[in-house]
C-alpha cells in the first residue's frame, strides 16, 4: 500500500512540475545561492545571466535586445567583452561556465571588475529614457565616467541648474552644474566624473542625456523647467510647453549668474 502512495506521490509531483514548465515565461528567473533574482537567455553560444530586481523585467528585455543585436552584427560575446549601454559600460564575466552581465561599482572604485547586481545601472537608464520621451528630445548619450564642472555649493543647494555646452574633447561631457542663485564666487568650481553625481546626487542623473544647448532647472531633487538650445521653456512641471512661452536665459524666472564661471555662453 505505502509502495502504491509512493508511485502516486512521485507521479502527482512529476505532474505539476510538467504544468510549472508549461506556464513558464520566455524570461527565465533563475536564483542563484538564494541571493538577488537572475534573468537568463541563450544568445548565440553563451548563456547571458543578468541579476537585478526582479520587477525591472522591462529593461531587462531591452538589454537582451541589445546584446542580441550585437551578437547578429558578429561581435563575439565572451569574457571580459565591455558592452556600452546608455550612460554606463558593461562587462561580460564568466561565472561558472556562464556570462554574467556586470556593472560598475559606482560606489567604491571604478575601475575593478564592477558587481553582478546591475539594479542601479538599469534604474538610471529607465529613468533617463522616460524623461526624453516626456519632452521629445532624441538622446544624447553620456558615459558615467566623463567628467562635468561642478560648483561646490551646487551640491547641497536646493535648487540646481544643470546646462550642457559641446564638449571641449577628451573625456569631458560638457555639463555644468550651479547653485542659479549663488554668486559667481560663491564656491570653487571642481571638475568630476559623473559617477560622483551619482553618489551625491544621483536624483540629477535622469536629465544628462539631453543634448549640448539644453538646460534644466531642478527644485527639490526634481526637474522644473528645461529650456533648448534656442532659449525656449519646452517643458516646465511636468507638462511640456508651447512655442509661446519661449523666455530669454537673463529672465525672471532664474538668475544664471553662475554660468560665466563655468564658460557657458551668456
Amino acid at each position: 500500500m505505502r509502495g502504491a502512495l509512493a508511485i502516486m506521490a512521485v507521479c502527482l509531483l512529476q505532474a505539476s512540475t510538467l504544468t510549472s514548465c508549461a506556464r513558464r515565461p520566455a524570461l527565465n528567473v533563475v536564483i542563484v545561492g538564494g541571493e538577488e533574482d537572475r534573468f537568463t537567455r541563450q544568445i548565440g553560444g553563451a548563456r547571458i545571466v543578468i541579476g537585478c530586481d526582479p520587477l525591472l523585467t522591462d529593461e531587462v528585455e531591452l538589454l537582451f535586445a541589445h546584446l542580441r543585436e550585437l551578437s547578429r552584427r558578429g561581435i563575439e560575446l565572451v569574457d571580459g567583452v565591455e558592452v556600452p549601454y546608455g550612460w554606463t559600460t558593461f562587462s561580460l564575466q564568466l561565472v561558472r561556465g556562464r556570462l554574467e552581465v556586470w556593472e560598475p561599482d559606482y560606489e567604491r572604485e571604478t575601475e575593478s571588475r564592477g558587481r553582478p547586481e546591475i539594479s542601479a545601472s538599469l534604474k538610471i537608464d529607465a529613468a533617463q529614457r522616460s524623461f526624453l520621451s516626456k519632452i521629445a528630445v532624441e538622446s544624447s548619450e553620456v558615459q558615467y565616467d566623463q567628467h562635468m564642472l561642478v560648483s561646490s555649493d551646487a551640491w547641497s543647494s536646493d535648487q540646481v541648474m544643470l546646462f550642457r555646452v559641446a564638449s571641449p574633447g577628451g573625456r569631458m561631457s560638457g555639463w555644468r552644474m550651479v547653485n542659479p542663485h549663488a554668486e559667481s564666487d560663491a564656491g570653487t568650481i571642481e571638475s568630476v566624473p559623473i559617477y560622483e553625481v551619482y553618489r551625491r546626487r544621483p536624483e540629477l542623473l535622469s536629465s544628462l542625456t539631453l543634448p549640448p544647448g539644453y538646460l534644466v532647472f531642478y527644485r527639490s531633487g526634481a526637474p522644473h523647467m528645461v529650456m533648448d538650445s534656442s532659449d525656449q521653456v519646452i517643458w516646465k512641471d511636468g507638462v511640456r510647453a508651447s512655442p509661446a512661452s519661449a523666455v530669454t536665459r537673463g529672465g525672471a524666472e532664474f538668475s544664471t549668474r553662475g554660468q560665466t564661471a563655468l564658460g557657458a555662453p551668456k
